[in-house]
């Protein structure tokens, strides 16, 4: 249960995912020499790893963009309130695409949850154009975007080779391997 409202009415996140699915996700990590640990959502990975960021905002907005799937999560009082994830087909090269799905996301939230207003919104981008995708989102929001990237977080002496770029790419997995400390 994520709350109760006082009326009573509960919100809770739900995710379905049939079994054999998950059965042949583990069969080809054990074939890949891996232990499978958890199954798991890159939007909530890349919330974790920006986690202690975020939790300082009360109303807030996290978008991000990680493998042309765009997250977005709305928080009101500290509580999530509206969770949405969905494969944006021709991946940022799409900007329209892009912003017509942030876009209606809001408008969603805003007629569902009147008076509840995000005050700041944060961006995570796995690509080089960073800029041009929180632009996009403060477009889309009429919001000031804050960029959050990994390389604000992970200690650089811990990975030397890790430039900007390849730390954007592994941000979600970064905030996989956060949850498990």
């Amino acid at each position: 249960m994520i709350r109760e409202k006082e009326t009573g009415e509960l919100s809770i996140l739900v995710s379905l995912i049939a079994k054999p699915v998950i059965h042949q996700y583990e069969e080809l990590l054990v074939e890949a020499g891996l232990e499978p640990n958890r199954i798991d959502f890159t939007t909530f990975n890349l919330y974790s790893l920006f986690s202690q960021r975020l939790e300082l905002a009360e109303n807030s907005m996290l978008v991000t963009c990680h493998g042309g799937a765009v997250g977005i999560l709305i928080f009101n009082d500290g509580k999530l309130e509206f969770c949405r994830s969905k494969e944006v087909p021709g991946g940022i090269q799409e900007p329209n695409r892009f912003f017509r799905e942030i876009n209606s996301s809001f408008l969603v939230f805003k007629e569902k949850n009147p008076g509840h207003f995000p005050t700041e919104v944060f961006c995570i981008y796995s690509e080089d154009d960073a800029e041009a995708f929180c632009a996009l989102v403060g477009e889309a929001t009429g919001l000031d975007p804050v960029l959050l990237d990994a390389e604000r977080i992970v200690a650089r002496e811990n990975c030397p080779g890790a430039d900007l770029k390849t730390l954007r790419r592994f941000a979600a997995a970064l905030g996989a391997a956060a949850r498990n400390l």
